[in-house]
């Protein structure tokens, strides 16, 4: 599954699954990961956002049996307060997402960025249950956290009747993972999207997502899945600017509801996959 040439038309990055971190700003435990490799503050996850040009940034949370809630976007947040010198910011609440704009007073570069505003939007990975087996799902465009451990179908009709809607996430991967053929079905009954490529999965997996989806003829999206706030933008979808400039859940919902956008795959490294995905779960192991 190679990259292809790109409509000039879409030219916006969005990211709709990354992790600016393995742990929350709250956790008090992974001490000595965290020091090897700190989480960043909202400030860095902003001003990465810009310096890449990543118009909507996902800034995703993990809901658990192991991990608990994940309060990590409001956490975050509460770190707005901090950067009012540098940004106009505009806090939708209720749909989560926050509008970040350089305050033009003290930008003296303006005519160098890419971007004038960026969007840090929150999405919720979620751990459901499905015939036994977990799976996880992406949930955008909702003010609550929404609970691990229900029915993936009813967690997902939930979503929907509470304003949001959710992206099926790694399907068929090797674990806590969606059956490739049931998240077709749901895709066809326009329940959800899903992650056409993952950049944490393997090769083959993506490959085959990409092939069950051409010959079903639905569009999935790709996603980084990061889980350090530099790689956000390992892989995106590209979308039209006015995306961003009149941003809202629902209009993020129909471009892809419309298949209005582009995909944009690429593998995560394998020495990030270990150092920020594999070796925290091994220390935590230890309490380390």
């Amino acid at each position: 599954m190679g990259k292809t040439a790109h409509d000039e038309n879409y030219a916006l990055k969005v990211v709709l699954h990354a992790h600016p971190h393995f742990y929350r700003p709250s956790d008090k435990s992974g001490r000595l990961y965290k020091k090897l490799f700190p989480i960043p503050s909202l400030r860095d996850i902003v001003e990465n956002a810009f310096e890449n040009a990543i118009g909507i940034c996902a800034l995703s949370s993990c809901h658990t049996p192991t991990s608990g809630m994940d309060d990590r976007f409001f956490s975050y947040m509460s770190q707005a307060q901090y950067l009012t010198n540098d940004f106009n910011i505009n806090y939708n609440k209720k749909e989560g997402w926050a509008r970040f704009e350089r305050n033009r007073k003290i930008r003296k570069d303006i005519e160098k960025m890419q971007l004038s505003s960026i969007i840090i939007l929150h999405t919720q990975e979620v751990r459901t249950l499905y015939d036994g087996e977990t799976a996880d799902i992406n949930v955008i465009g909702l003010e609550d956290l929404v609970p691990h451990s229900q029915d993936t179908e009813k967690t997902i009709s939930d979503v929907s009747s509470n304003g949001g809607f959710s992206i099926v996430c790694h399907p068929s991967d090797v674990v806590d993972s969606l059956p490739l053929e049931k998240t077709i079905k749901l895709v066809k009954e326009e329940k959800v999207f899903f992650e056409e490529f993952n950049a944490l999965s393997a090769g083959e997996l993506n490959n085959q997502r990409y092939e069950e989806s051409v010959l079903d003829g639905v569009k999935g999206i790709s996603v980084s899945d990061a889980h350090h706030y530099q790689d956000t933008d390992i892989s995106y979808i590209l979308c039209n600017h006015n995306l961003l400039e009149d941003f809202s859940i629902k209009y993020l919902e129909e471009k892809l509801k419309k298949k209005d956008y582009e995909i944009f795959p690429k593998s995560m490294p394998l020495i990030k996959v270990f150092n920020y995905h594999i070796l925290p779960i091994l220390m935590s192991k230890f309490h380390l």
